[in-house]
């Protein structure tokens, strides 16, 4: 269950990070010149970061929780009629 509220928080952060990227974009078309682009160079970082935290819920979420949640209910269904 920790594994999985890790999961679920890396999800939820990739989705505020993808927020404030598109906050930052508007800023980027109400500005010119130098701060224009360092407001976009800025999103794009927001973009890339909220990626990694999206692949990193998804790999962890497939990868380890749900081989133990498989490993948990099969452990379950053995110890019963024991």
């Amino acid at each position: 269950s920790i594994l999985l509220e890790r999961s679920e928080t890396e999800l939820n952060y990739s989705k505020n990070l993808n927020k404030i990227s598109l906050k930052l974009q508007k800023l980027y078309k109400e500005f010119y010149g130098g701060l224009s682009d360092a407001w976009l160079q800025v999103s794009l970082q927001f973009d890339a970061e909220a990626e990694m935290h999206k692949a990193f819920s998804s790999a962890l979420q497939e990868e380890i929780v749900k081989p133990l949640k498989i490993l948990l209910e099969n452990q379950n269904k053995f110890r019963k009629p024991v």
